[in-house]
């Protein structure tokens, strides 16, 4: 069974996720395995950017995502995000920071349910700490992609750069109304999936 897992919580020391990590190939993206094998356990070990994996039932990791909190400003997104022009604070978001799937597992959808795990994560820090938006700086040739999963070009007009900024607003649970608990199943189903067992009390509790 596949599961998604954090990987200083999942892997007992850096040796062994380095081991796992090994296996993961990308000709394209090759600084992207780099920090994979060489930073991000020890990142996600310090708290500085919590890196989740994709293991398929033979252990093995598919995929990769990191994530970090980090705020944004401008009117352009306190338009997007329906926030008060004349607010004089950043908005707090949630960052995918690196998204990765080595080359023998691309084409499964497995990149897009790791997304869906930013979904997760930015609803519960919406109602605990405060999370407006994920946001992520996405290299062009991954725009089509990440707009497939709801993100929308923040600056369009910031094409001399290799990267864009993209953004996808989080819903409170007041906002969600009617549709909250159809929103939670499908969060709690999603863990259920991949025994992400440390969302799912708390989700279960927003039910209640």
């Amino acid at each position: 069974m596949s599961k998604i897992v954090e990987i200083s919580s999942y892997f007992p020391s850096k040796s062994n996720f380095k081991k796992s990590a090994s296996n993961v190939v990308c000709q394209e993206h090759q600084i992207l395995v780099d920090y994979l094998t060489q930073y991000a356990y020890k990142h996600s070990n310090k708290g500085l950017y919590k890196t989740y994996t994709f293991l398929t039932s033979k252990e093995a990791i598919a995929a990769y995502i990191s994530y970090s909190i980090t705020n944004i400003e401008g009117s352009d997104a306190k338009s997007y995000l329906d926030v008060p022009i004349g607010l004089n604070y950043p908005i707090p978001a949630l960052k995918i920071t690196r998204l990765l799937t080595s080359d023998e597992y691309t084409n499964f959808g497995i990149a897009t349910r790791l997304l869906f795990l930013a979904d997760i994560l930015g609803f519960i820090l919406s109602s605990q700490i405060g999370c407006k938006a994920i946001v992520v700086d996405a290299k062009k040739n991954a725009v089509s992609f990440y707009e497939k999963s709801g993100f929308d070009i923040l600056n369009s007009e910031a094409d001399t750069t290799e990267t864009l900024l993209m953004i996808k607003k989080v819903d409170t649970f007041k906002e969600y109304g009617e549709d909250l608990h159809t929103i939670l199943d499908q969060f709690i189903n999603f863990c259920d999936d991949y025994e992400l067992k440390l969302f799912k009390p708390f989700l279960e509790t927003m039910k209640q």
